[in-house]
């Protein structure tokens, strides 16, 4: 799984208010979809979508509104054209000198300034301005649909990054299982009594690879400490601050200093450090995509007796924090079927159509009425814990070049957890590569 960050340094507190503010009775499929009906057709018309495969491999909410705009629509088909995550990104941009081209693409939300600025998104303005459940959208991700001030993107789902641990490797080292650790010390303290009473078991792992999950499970760690990855103008570093440098000491120690981690992880992805803590080969992981229930094949009883999830533990003086991510819809500014392209992405996101798939795959709803239903979310054991991350989250900038600006973070934790460099050096390096980017 890829990361999926969104913006700089606004959080997603709206989450709590939501949730608790009084439930907001979710509208019906025809309501949320009640924007102004695209004019119908009078021949046959193919509307070409972009998407990740991911989103055809279970119940989809693009086949179920693929289904009802087809049956409102008899003129229109909707050619639903999967592909993996670096593929996508790819062949979105390569559209641009021709060949086929999408009406809809799906984008990462570290995309989208540089399909705006590529011009090959649409702007949404006019059509964000009659959208009658525009209200129905939280303000955080309305001002994330942005770039340069106008909406270019319209938002799918989004989640948020918690810490895990295997119960079963706690029973055996003689924790208690449904204890974590609540701050940095006792993530020491609980790995070092892991390895000292379960034999070939690490303590805690997290990802150190040349790959954008080595940062993107770093942020929240970062951000706890009330650190940024770029000021709000979005032209410079800031990442580098003594909040940095404590969050990325945190990991060189752990590798370094308590040898509670392995340095195979200066080999392992995100994924490949999950995979060994559900494996119980890690008995703890520092942060992971929602609460890991949806990539761990088991159901939820099963999942909650074997695993935990929790907000990520804190270090002194600093206070809860997460980070969080998610994808969105885009308009191709050349599609001669503007009006039909937007009627069928707010069929598709619309809470009751969306929200099966937001439950399967343990994905934080973006629609205020998404958030009051926590009926339909009861079957994540760690739901709680996900929404409660939501409510401190922040997110990584979507600037054109953050692709480059990742590569230059992520090297930078690498070469400090190698020990090549020291933490505030490497940093540094990497600031001002990225102030060359961003500036």
């Amino acid at each position: 799984m890829r990361i999926r960050p969104v913006a700089v340094v606004a959080t997603l507190a709206f989450i709590i208010s939501a949730c608790t503010g009084g439930a907001q009775p979710a509208p019906s499929a025809s309501a949320a979809a009640a924007t102004a009906t695209a004019t119908e057709p009078t021949g046959p018309v193919t509307l070409n979508l972009f998407i990740r495969n991911y989103m055809l491999n279970q119940d989809s909410p693009l086949k179920t509104a693929k289904a009802d705009f087809e049956k409102k629509h008899p003129n229109v088909t909707i050619n639903l054209s999967p592909a993996p995550y670096d593929e996508q990104h790819q062949r979105i941009l390569l559209s641009k000198a021709g060949g086929v081209q999408p009406d809809m693409f799906q984008v990462d939300t570290i995309w989208l300034g540089e399909m705006a600025d590529q011009g090959l998104a649409a702007n949404l303005d006019s059509y964000y301005a009659k959208w009658a459940d525009r209200s129905d959208v939280p303000d955080s991700f309305l001002e994330s649909s942005k770039w340069k001030g106008s909406y270019y993107g319209l938002w799918a789902y989004s989640d948020t990054r918690t810490f895990i641990w295997n119960k079963d490797i706690f029973r055996k080292a003689g924790l208690d299982p449904e204890k974590p650790p609540a701050t940095w010390d006792e993530v020491v303290s609980f790995a070092q009594q892991i390895q000292a009473k379960v034999p070939g078991v690490a303590g805690v792992g997290f990802p150190a690879a040349a790959q954008e999950g080595t940062a993107d499970r770093w942020y929240p760690y970062l951000f706890m400490g009330g650190g940024s990855i770029l000021n709000k103008e979005q032209n410079k570093s800031l990442f580098n601050s003594a909040a940095g440098v404590k969050s990325v000491q945190f990991l060189v120690d752990l590798v370094r200093k308590y040898k509670v981690t392995p340095a195979e992880v200066l080999t392992q992805d995100a994924d490949a450090v999950y995979d060994a803590v559900l494996a119980g080969r890690y008995g703890m992981m520092l942060a992971t995509v929602g609460d890991g229930w949806a990539d761990s094949k088991l159901d939820g009883p099963a999942y909650k007796t074997k695993m935990g999830a929790a907000m990520p533990p804190l270090c002194d003086g600093c206070k809860p924090a997460s980070a969080a991510g998610g994808w969105l819809f885009m308009m191709n500014s050349k599609s001669a079927y503007k009006d039909l392209v937007w009627e069928y992405m707010t069929t598709a996101t619309a809470t009751p159509n969306i929200t099966p798939f937001e439950v399967k795959l343990v994905r934080v709803p973006v629609r205020k009425s998404g958030l009051a239903q926590a009926e339909a979310f009861k079957a994540d054991p760690y739901n709680a814990v996900t929404v409660q991350a939501a409510g401190v989250s922040q997110f990584a900038p979507w600037v054109p070049a953050y692709y480059k600006v990742v590569e230059h973070i992520y090297t930078a934790i690498q070469k400090a957890v190698q020990g090549t460099v020291p933490v505030k050096d490497a940093l540094d390096n990497a600031a001002a590569e990225v102030d060359k980017l961003v500036k």
